[in-house]
């Protein structure tokens, strides 16, 4: 039921997302953007800051470099090939004749 919730409020939150960047009622959907903005970074934050998570970062402090090498190849180096490789695709323009 919690799940069901959770997913409700999301697809709630991202509609008004949606409708803030299209520009529909900008005033007044401005601040449930902003409470999406924090409902979503929430979980993170609290990841971080739980104590039952600190054996996790002790694992990632004794194999830090070959966890810390993955996250950037992940988080960083894929969606850069991404992002070109769509560029270099899609971003062709059309030869005038």
């Amino acid at each position: 039921m919690v799940t069901f919730l959770v997913g409700l409020t999301y697809l709630l939150l991202g509609y008004t997302t949606v409708s803030f960047t299209r520009g529909l009622s900008v005033k007044s959907q401005r601040l449930v953007v902003y409470l999406a903005y924090v409902y979503v970074m929430s979980p993170f934050i609290f990841f971080i800051f739980n104590v039952n998570q600190q054996a996790a970062f002790t694992e990632i402090g004794q194999q830090g470099f070959h966890i810390l090498l993955g996250f950037f190849l992940v988080f960083v180096v894929f969606p850069i090939m991404i992002i070109f490789t769509f560029r270099k695709i899609f971003g062709r323009k059309v030869e005038e004749s």
